[in-house]
């Protein structure tokens, strides 16, 4: 059984749902509200959850043009974010890092967060790569491995435009052997898996374990990756897009982590078979990433829900 989606949780809403625009506006349009409210607060008193790292979650980079595309973040913006937070003090890890820290129990510094962008666009290449070289910000790319080399758009891409003649190619075409050759030469980036086919796996546990498994065994074949880091597709827990079963799975086949898309930080000591990432926008800038991975973001959310709920 399909667990029921509280739309009113922007969060909760699955990428499958997202692409209705009027939704995704007015649910951008919240979010935007609530974190924005919080930058005062963040400057002027100290976060109490320093300590507890964040996940940042990319799709695409591409310039802003006409029809802009979902799920991105464009050049500029990525870059300003980015450097924002470096300015502030924030201190980037690359996932691998940050794992082996919490697993061999080592000290982990404040306000350390990490890159990721799901699915393996072309414009992670491009676009995002440069700055990530700039910035000397590593990032970890989770490949629908079987779409590699395509000429043709992501099935699962929830933008109209992709594939059209109106659009450029760059906006929804996958990465290149090559081009993915050239992500891992560059120093800062490093791949994990986001199934092969990223399907909807609910009530599947057999074809979730058979695809993900291929997925690994291309890592492993083309690019020497033994135990990858993976992200869930659309990877929402009270959705099922995620859970323990998933997780288990995910171990037994010797992934080294397995991500959600529960936007929350991370607990220390806990382990990285779920910890959730921080979606980022292109209304976001360096200040309101600042407050999602300050905390400030949760705590206003959840005192306006036992407001609510009285």
């Amino acid at each position: 059984m399909i667990a029921p989606i509280n739309t009113d949780d922007y969060s909760q809403v699955p990428e499958t749902l997202r692409c209705n625009p009027v939704l995704r506006r007015f649910h951008a349009w919240k979010a935007s509200a609530v974190v924005k409210a919080c930058v005062p607060i963040s400057r002027l008193v100290r976060s109490p959850h320093a300590t507890r790292p964040g996940i940042l979650m990319y799709h695409r980079v591409v310039p802003r043009g006409q029809e802009l595309p979902t799920w991105n973040v464009s050049p500029e913006k990525f870059r300003s974010q980015l450097a924002g937070l470096l300015d502030r003090g924030y201190v980037a890890w690359s996932l691998s890092q940050l794992i082996e820290q919490s697993q061999t129990g080592g000290p982990i510094p404040e306000n350390v967060f990490v890159v990721t962008f799901d699915d393996g666009y072309a414009n992670n290449f491009l676009y995002a790569l440069p700055i990530l070289k700039e910035l000397q910000v590593p990032a970890t790319i989770f490949l629908a491995t079987a779409y590699l080399n395509s000429t043709v758009p992501f099935p699962f891409d929830d933008w109209f435009q992709k594939g059209t003649s109106q659009v450029c190619s760059e906006t929804w075409r996958a990465l290149t052997y090559h081009e993915c050759e050239q992500l891992l030469d560059s120093g800062v980036v490093e791949f994990g898996s986001h199934t092969h086919t990223h399907e909807d796996f609910r009530g599947r546990p057999d074809a979730f374990r058979d695809n993900l498994s291929e997925s690994m065994d291309l890592l492993r074949d083309r690019f020497g990756i033994v135990s990858p880091t993976l992200s869930l597709p659309y990877g929402i827990v009270k959705a099922g897009f995620a859970g323990p079963e998933y997780f288990e799975t995910a171990k037994q086949l010797g992934a080294c982590c397995c991500l959600t898309t529960e936007e929350e930080l991370l607990s220390p000591g806990s382990s990285p078979f779920g910890w959730g990432r921080f979606i980022a926008e292109e209304f976001d800038t360096a200040s309101t990433i600042a407050v999602k991975l300050d905390g400030w973001r949760d705590a206003a959310r959840d005192t306006w829900r036992r407001v609510r709920g009285r």
